[in-house]
């Protein structure tokens, strides 16, 4: 385990993750974030809110958590490309 928490590629995260990197410019085109988070930004941002303390991970000694935003961004793509999208569209009644 620690030998993946040491990887190249969580110490890059803050600077190379995909929250970092394309989500700060998923942000400019309101239609493609639509696509891609399966809800606008507002709404995005209303749900990060009402999770935010429940998904905060606290930093230890060995490594910084990831950031509720990133976890959020992850949990959508994921709920996205497994096919779930209709069920959580009907969950937060889009």
């Amino acid at each position: 385990m620690r030998a993946i928490l040491s990887s190249d590629l969580n110490k890059n995260r803050e600077k190379e993750g995909e929250y970092h990197t394309f989500f700060s410019r998923l942000k400019k085109h309101p239609d493609k974030f639509f696509v891609y988070c399966r809800m606008d930004e507002e709404t995005f941002n209303i749900v990060l809110d009402a999770i935010k303390d429940t998904i905060q991970k606290s930093e230890t000694n060995f490594r910084k958590p990831t950031s509720p935003e990133d976890r959020l961004l992850v949990t959508l793509r994921t709920v996205k490309v497994l096919g779930f999208s209709s069920t959580v569209s009907f969950l937060i009644g889009k």
